[in-house]
C-alpha cells in the first residue's frame, strides 16, 4: 500500500468519527507489516487509537438487529443468510469476501 494509500484510509477513517494519536503514524514495512509507530514520546495511557463500532466489520452487521452503534448491513448482505447456520467467525469471513468484491461500492472502500 502506497503512502496515498495509508493516507486516504487515515483520513476516511478519521472523516468517520475514528480517532488517532496526534503523534503516531501507521506505516509498512516488508518486515513488519501494516503498524503504527510513535512521532514523538507519547505518555503513558494516553490514547493511540479509537475505532467506532459503525466502521467495524463482523458478522454482527449481518444480524437481523444489529447491536447499537454498529452498521446495519442486513438488508444489503447475502451473508445475513448465514447468521445462525455456521460459527459467528466463518460469517464474518464471507463479509469480508462480499465487501472486497464490490471494491470501491464498499463502504470499507478506503480501509
Amino acid at each position: 500500500m502506497s503512502v496515498e494509500c495509508i493516507n486516504a484510509a487515515t483520513n476516511w477513517f478519521q472523516e468517520h468519527g475514528g480517532v488517532i494519536n496526534k503523534d503516531a503514524e501507521i506505516v509498512f514495512n516488508s518486515e513488519d507489516g501494516y503498524h503504527v509507530v510513535s512521532k514523538s514520546d507519547i505518555p503513558p495511557d494516553s490514547e493511540i487509537c479509537r475505532c467506532p463500532l459503525s466502521l467495524t466489520m463482523s458478522w454482527l452487521n449481518c444480524r437481523e438487529t444489529p447491536p447499537s452503534g454498529v452498521r446495519d448491513m442486513h438488508a444489503s448482505s447475502e451473508c445475513r443468510h448465514l447468521v445462525g447456520k455456521v460459527k459467528n467467525e466463518t460469517v464474518s469471513l464471507f463479509f469480508l469476501m462480499e465487501e472486497r468484491i464490490k471494491k470501491t461500492d464498499s463502504f470499507w472502500a478506503p480501509y
